[in-house]
């Protein structure tokens, strides 16, 4: 194995099932849909922030009911935002914005030189099925090991440590089990010979409406199963991170690397996926309905 040799291409689309429409959703305005002044006594309690952190941004542009505000110093408008009113949000050192109010804030995603556009679109939209953000909604994700893994001790101990650090960077709890949690996925993960060299691993990730609900991870050999950097990317890849990345810094680097931890880049744009929801556009657009497609797709790893 070279560390530097590149990988082949990530995600390939492997197989579209018929898209068929199981719900529809109409986002109204609320009310009449105009807008309401807030007082000088009473301030309105919409802020809009930049994430992960959740600073209020001054001066963002937004976009509602036909009418063009700047917020203040504190993030917030001086209208109040009824739930369900679209809105359109621009802010330097974010991605523009189209969504529907929801509740008192709106987070935007960061664009900036710690977590740059490049490595959102590259890790999170490009690969993914019609280019939606898609990740895990479940509270757990059971990592479903093969005999053969199970007996190896220093591959299934990599597992259960890469499993230990995306439930820290995830927010969803990842374990080495054999059955499905009441509110939980399976991934099953195994030894396929088949796989062509110079394959290390290969995730394919089970999608239906951006909500991932599945899939396999299989390692070429045991050798491959053992690598700490091998075993937690493979896993990056079952929470949404379709894609690889560019920066040799980050564990979904585009080459296998001694890297075994998320980068601070990599740790945001995993807190950024679990704010949004599933079926997200690049840059920032939220759908007016939910999608309906289910979709199969699969990753390989290489040297």
């Amino acid at each position: 194995m070279t560390p530097n040799a590149r990988f082949g291409r990530t995600f390939v689309h492997l197989l579209w099932l018929v898209t068929v429409a199981t719900a529809v959703s109409v986002m109204g305005c609320g009310g009449s849909g105009q807008l309401t002044a807030a007082s000088a006594a009473e301030p309105s309690d919409f802020v809009v922030r930049s994430g992960p952190g959740g600073a209020p941004l001054a001066g963002a542009t937004v976009q509602i009911a036909g009418a063009v505000l700047q917020t203040d110093s504190q993030g917030r408008l001086a209208s109040v935002v009824p739930v369900g009113a679209e809105l359109q949000i621009e802010a330097t050192g974010n991605l523009p914005r189209h969504t529907w109010a929801s509740n008192n804030e709106v987070v935007l995603w960061p664009d900036t030189v710690a977590l740059p556009r490049s490595d959102t679109w590259d890790l999170v939209y490009r690969d993914a099925p019609s280019q939606q953000l898609t990740r895990v909604e479940a509270a757990q994700v059971t990592l479903r090991l093969s005999r053969a893994l199970a007996g190896d001790a220093e591959a299934s101990s990599a597992i259960a440590e890469s499993a230990r650090r995306m439930s820290e960077v995830s927010g969803v709890r990842y374990q080495v089990g054999m059955a499905a949690a009441a509110n939980g996925i399976v991934f099953d993960v195994d030894i396929d010979p088949t796989l062509q060299d110079p394959v290390l691993g290969h995730t394919s990730v089970r999608s239906r409406a951006g909500v991932v609900n599945g899939g396999r991870v299989s390692f070429r050999t045991l050798a491959a199963a053992r690598r700490l950097n091998t075993t937690l990317h493979e896993l990056g890849h079952t929470f949404g991170l379709l894609g690889h990345s560019a920066d040799a810094r980050n564990v979904m680097f585009a080459s296998s690397s001694d890297v075994t931890e998320f980068s601070p880049t990599e740790r945001s744009i995993f807190a950024m996926m679990r704010e949004r929801q599933p079926g997200n556009r690049f840059p920032d657009i939220d759908a007016a309905g939910p999608a309906a497609a289910s979709v199969s797709l699969a990753a390989s790893l290489q040297p």
